[in-house]
């Protein structure tokens, strides 16, 4: 037991069967008696549940032969093969896609998304994904699974489908993988050049490539066509180059004395243009990906500065991110409402919410300021890591791209304040449009 004027923490260790119990009681800033009985209660009432566990040697797969649409002057489109590369859950994955499909919806790191676009009525679309999954799991009978997405297309609940059929069969490949395809054909109504409504049928198909990359994890190609073939020379042309395991995904992109970072964006709906931010950042700052495992460092990069093992802080931490609104002034209150939501709340101690400051001109550009803090605590509970409470001085600064598009920077002191310097160093940045 340990209290003092602020705060008080109970450890309770006790045997139960054969299971140790710990029990770690803490008030972390409102005082009251820890050794009411309400409290005692509460940590000799606990009850062991233990989940029984069969471990299986084999798992239940259909597997059969694989067909696929003969379209030779589909496959005459087929020509050559451009190298793209997706980084997520720890691992950077290389592979090759046919030149016909073009990247759309998004400019991703951490996923990909491409299409092959002939009009709305015939398309094909690819989904790139790492998956924290071992690969049987997808198609294990007993379990839910690959098929289970697809079970209303056939199972009688909508007659909006028809001619269902659907294969899994396995891949020939340095990693081991599984191809699942279906096809089937969905009623639909289309508008003819007289603005009449008819009743149509289209054609669809689906295939998912799925390769082990490890015991835990996967890659997933979703192929999705509408009025299309998937061909077989479409899915041997869909080919893993390199696999690397990394413990941080970065862009160490240099110039001079500054870090590079680059955050890109599609500017229209025909995907034929994007916009580049170039920020230069100062080198005594570290970038790292600790926000997430599959952050997209075209729409968001963190970097730190000062790091102090013993309390496990850094002395500023900065958080670019790029939004998308219908109204930016509207996005912009969204995005503090979550701020302070999440972040600024009194759980340690004094805390101000994040409060619009003033219009402020920093290298030649106009930002909204909002400014607040809160009180947060160092350490990790239960670590040889000292622990402390300090003040997180909070500064957030918004840039308005254009009337849809906004530029989030979040910058923390922990202990520290933040300085106009600061504002000036990490607020250096262009904008450029290109075509792709």
């Amino acid at each position: 037991l340990y209290e003092n004027d602020i705060n008080q923490v109970m450890v309770v260790a006790y045997k139960t069967s054969d299971s140790l119990v710990i029990v770690i009681y803490e008030a972390a800033n409102n005082y009251f008696d820890i050794l009411l009985d309400s409290v005692n209660n509460i940590i000799y009432n606990i009850e062991i549940k233990r989940d029984k566990v069969e471990l299986k040697d084999s798992v239940k797969m259909n597997i059969s032969n694989v067909e696929y649409l003969q379209d030779d002057e589909f496959d005459k489109r087929l020509t050559s093969t451009t190298l793209y590369q997706t980084a997520s859950n720890n691992y950077l994955v290389e592979y090759e896609l046919p030149s016909v499909f073009k990247k759309y919806l998004t400019i991703s790191s951490s996923r990909g998304e491409y299409q092959l676009y002939d009009n709305y009525d015939k398309k094909i679309e690819i989904s790139v994904n790492i998956y924290n999954q071992h690969i049987y799991e997808l198609f294990d009978s007993d379990r839910i699974n690959v098929y289970s997405k697809y079970k209303s297309y056939h199972d009688g609940s909508s007659d909006k489908y028809s001619d269902f059929k659907e294969s899994v069969t396995k891949l020939d490949n340095k990693y081991e993988g599984f191809i699942y395809k279906n096809s089937y054909k969905y009623k639909t109504t289309k508008i003819d050049e007289n603005y009449n409504s008819q009743v149509y049928e289209e054609q669809n198909e689906t295939a998912i490539i799925i390769y082990s990359l490890s015991n835990n994890y996967i890659i997933e190609f979703e192929i999705r066509a509408r009025d299309l073939p998937i061909t077989k020379k479409l899915i041997e042309m869909i080919q893993i180059k390199n696999v690397t395991n990394y413990s941080e995904y970065i862009k160490i992109e240099k110039e001079g004395n500054y870090l590079i970072g680059r955050f890109k964006s599609f500017t229209d709906y025909n995907y034929q243009k994007i916009r580049e931010i170039t920020l230069k950042i100062p080198d005594k700052y570290r970038e790292s990906d600790y926000l997430s495992l599959q952050q997209n460092i075209y729409e968001k990069r963190y970097y730190t500065l000062n790091y102090h093992k013993e309390y496990d802080i850094y002395d500023y931490e900065v958080e670019y991110t790029t939004n998308k609104a219908v109204n930016v002034e509207e996005g912009i209150k969204n995005s503090i409402k979550i701020i302070n939501d999440v972040y600024v709340k009194e759980t340690y101690g004094k805390a101000n919410k994040l409060t619009y400051s003033k219009m402020i001109t920093i290298n030649g550009k106009e930002f909204y300021l909002y400014e607040g803090g809160y009180t947060d605590r160092s350490g990790i509970l239960l670590q040889n890591i000292e622990r402390k409470y300090y003040y997180v001085d909070e500064k957030v600064l918004y840039y308005k791209i254009s009337d849809t598009d906004y530029l989030e920077i979040i910058i923390k002191g922990n202990d520290k304040k933040i300085s106009s310097d600061m504002f000036k160093e990490l607020t250096n940045f262009t904008i450029e449009e290109k075509d792709l």
